[in-house]
């Protein structure tokens, strides 16, 4: 894999081992990989700061691994040996695919050479975490981030596919992102598909509890609410309820990814 350098020195998070590589997209519907580079390159570093950054077809290393990171906002940044970032401004399915397969490819490259698992947002302390599941199970959790599942969802990539290609890779395929392959599935539990609640405040202060399941979003009312906790409770997921205001940026990508349907 060719990886294009724009490093900057960043501080030591944590001490080694580091048990965990990050997986994020970017939020930012307009940048390139390039930009993303040239703003780690100049940014504040104690707001965050990730290791590479995939888009354009491109993989540009930004920082030093196995340094710890501050990008989940919790306790799992000193678990961090690399954080990688995907850009979320493809115009075509086919951009989309090459950029995604580098991702993976990325993703599992890193782990491999850290002696970190191949796994998916298990429950185990080591393996490939994404910001979601950090924000839903680290500990000292301040963060608000649920990339990168609502964009790989608009581009119809599944947790399990996405799980799946982690364990596989795509090696020398001219498969579409369809992975068929059937990887060993860990023994440890881990979420089925994605599903959690959030608090909507609006502009007038009222507030709205809203459940994602997938790429689909549905309002809960009182009766509602109790049915939602007991499904979520069943399958295993987080009742634990994340409040965003109405102009919070986390909440509009939440909007802009799902569709609204009825409980």
């Amino acid at each position: 894999m060719n990886i294009e350098r724009q490093m900057r020195e960043t501080p030591q998070v944590g001490n080694a081992p580091y048990r965990q590589i990050h997986s994020h997209s970017t939020g930012n519907p307009n940048s390139t990989a390039q930009n993303e580079a040239d703003y780690m390159s100049r940014k504040d570093l104690n707001s965050g700061f990730y290791t590479h950054v995939v888009g354009n077809g491109q993989v540009i290393q930004t920082a030093d691994v196995g340094r710890g990171a501050y990008d989940v906002g919790g306790a799992w940044n000193y678990e961090t040996y690399a954080a990688v970032e995907l850009i979320q401004s493809h115009a075509t399915r086919a951009e989309f695919e090459r950029d995604y397969r580098l991702y993976v490819e990325l993703l599992r490259q890193l782990a491999k050479e850290a002696g970190i698992p191949l796994t998916l947002d298990t429950k185990d302390l080591a393996g490939i975490k994404t910001h979601m599941f950090c924000t839903y199970n680290q500990p000292n959790n301040g963060s608000d981030h649920i990339d990168p599942y609502p964009y790989l969802n608009h581009w119809g990539i599944t947790v399990d596919q996405f799980e799946r290609d982690l364990v596989t890779g795509f090696g020398n395929s001219n498969n579409t992102t369809g992975n068929t392959e059937t990887p060993n599935k860990p023994t440890t539990e881990k979420d089925e598909d994605i599903m959690f609640k959030y608090i909507k405040v609006q502009k007038n202060g009222s507030q709205e509890v809203w459940l994602v399941f997938g790429n689909k979003r549905m309002h809960l009312g009182p009766k509602q609410l109790a049915d939602a906790n007991l499904l979520l409770t069943r399958t295993g997921h987080s009742t634990k309820e994340e409040q965003y205001s109405h102009d919070n940026y986390a909440l509009k990508m939440i909007e802009k990814f799902t569709d609204v349907v009825k409980f």
